[in-house]
């Protein structure tokens, strides 16, 4: 016999321990059927209990448990499966098994004690044998014991009944507060306008508003625009529409989880778009000369006066390869290595999006697309523009009164000098808030990552593309949020 027991934490030793030790209980082959199956099971849950992950014979052949894991001290027969001792369940090195044999315990003595009661009440009520009827002496005995008062079977049938009524009721406590519980689960997962009430990390995580007030704001503007025969409601289309922004979620994922199809789902997508975008894009606009210089931020007064109208700069967004082999030598862009759209972004110094074009192949360059978009429209006599290097635009800018600040380049040269690289650090200081625009809205809105399928390139009916409106509801957004660039 081993001196210790194969249970995990458990100490006790034959040598020092008043402990009995129990051998793990082998599968009974040669049997009744019913037998071999039985002492099969009872194997497998006592290896089970041990939760020592995969255990070899040779182990198992040689283990031992001690009396420590047994309610009574001693495992039950094999033919008592209910007994809570069929199995070890005590002090097994884990709680949660603990507690539920100590109610298996009180469960089984409530049926003992029932099964007890139904024995005396079937002997009672069975009729004895005329072969007791001998004498006057047995006669008396055998009319005490038939002679039982009839209250009295009343009484423990009724007990019975009570303690099953009891039990049901237990059950059916226990059952309603998990479906009160589940219930509870299931409203804070759900994606309905209840939910988004006052819960502002929602809102933020879904549709990319700090505030749930913001987004609400927002809807109720809209909508009275949404069909009222679609299978969601106006919110939900309004929240599928925000999600696909904000996560990139594809359109097969949001189909389940607002139970409808994926048709239906990109159908829903597109028209929000439109819906958003004919109400927003006036947020996207030139403000004017006087406004800007009204508002103009210290770090750019400080540099460039009062005159800066914006800083430009390109980004690409990822796309899905095109079928045609022309359409593809457009999209794809030497920078990214890979086949990609390209946007001018524009921002006034005080932060606000002013300016975004329309979707371009990556292939196009940086100077091709600024003078060919619409941007030059916009200047005016004596507005400066902050730009990077590449963007080699200054002719067409000065063509229409503007001026052009750009870094000052280093080719062939050794060091620059000290008026360059002063013009140099001092554009850079303020260029850089347009790569952070950049990046707040890659960041709110995933859907500026990429990648982008194709056929959100294709061009409505109004000359833009999906994408288009979809940079412009986002640009919109962002400018209705709070400044990255301060004040002062």
């Amino acid at each position: 016999m081993p001196s210790f027991c194969a249970v995990v934490n458990c100490s006790k030793r034959a040598e020092r321990d008043q402990v009995r030790f129990f051998r793990i209980p082998a599968v009974l082959k040669g049997r009744v059927k019913e037998v071999e199956t039985l002492s099969k099971e009872r194997r497998e849950r006592w290896v089970r209990s041990l939760k020592r992950g995969n255990l070899s014979e040779t182990f198992l052949k040689n283990a031992r448990i001690c009396s420590n894991h047994f309610l009574k001290g001693a495992p039950a027969h094999l033919e008592d499966k209910d007994n809570p001792d069929w199995i070890p369940t005590q002090n097994m090195g884990y709680i949660s098994i603990n507690i539920k044999h100590q109610n298996s315990a009180e469960r089984h003595a409530r049926l003992q004690e029932r099964r007890k009661c139904l024995r005396m009440h079937e002997e009672d009520a069975t009729p004895k044998s005329t072969e007791h009827v001998a004498g006057p002496s047995t006669s008396i005995g055998y009319v005490e014991e038939e002679d039982t008062d009839p209250r009295n079977c009343v009484k423990v049938q009724t007990d019975l009944d009570m303690e099953h009524l009891c039990n049901i009721f237990s059950d059916l406590n226990f059952s309603i507060e998990k479906i009160q519980t589940l219930q509870q689960k299931l409203r804070s997962m759900e994606l309905s306008e209840e939910s988004f009430l006052n819960n502002d990390s929602k809102a933020l995580y879904f549709t990319g508003f700090p505030k749930a007030d913001m987004m609400f704001s927002i809807f109720n503007t809209v909508t009275s625009s949404f069909s009222t025969k679609c299978a969601l409601s106006p919110f939900q289309q309004f929240l599928l529409t925000l999600m696909k922004l904000r996560l990139n979620l594809p359109f097969k994922y949001l189909s389940y989880r607002f139970s409808i199809s994926p048709a239906t789902t990109s159908d829903i997508f597109y028209k929000c778009i439109d819906i958003l975008y004919a109400r927003y894009k006036r947020l996207v606009f030139w403000p004017d000369r006087n406004l800007l210089q009204k508002n103009m931020p210290a770090c750019f007064k400080e540099n460039f006066g009062n005159r800066v109208a914006a800083v430009i700069d390109c980004f690409e967004i990822f796309t899905e390869t095109p079928s045609g082999l022309l359409n593809t030598a457009h999209c794809w862009s030497n920078y990214k290595h890979h086949e990609t759209v390209k946007f001018l972004i524009g921002i006034s110094p005080q932060g606000t999006i002013s300016y975004i074009s329309e979707a371009w192949g990556g292939r196009t360059s940086d100077k091709y697309l600024t003078e060919n978009c619409g941007f030059l429209n916009f200047i005016l006599p004596g507005d400066v523009i902050l730009a990077d290097r590449g963007f080699l635009i200054k002719d067409a800018v000065e063509a229409v009164g503007g001026r052009l600040e750009i870094p000052a380049f280093t080719k062939g040269k050794s060091q620059l000098d000290p008026i360059d690289l002063e013009s140099t650090r001092n554009i850079a200081n303020v260029r850089i808030h347009v790569e952070r625009i950049i990046g707040l809205l890659r960041k709110k809105y995933k859907i500026c990552q990429g990648p982008i399928p194709i056929s959100m390139l294709s061009i409505c009916r109004d000359d833009l593309s999906a994408l288009d409106k979809i940079m412009f509801v986002c640009s919109a957004f962002i400018n209705l949020c709070p400044s990255q660039i301060p004040m002062e």
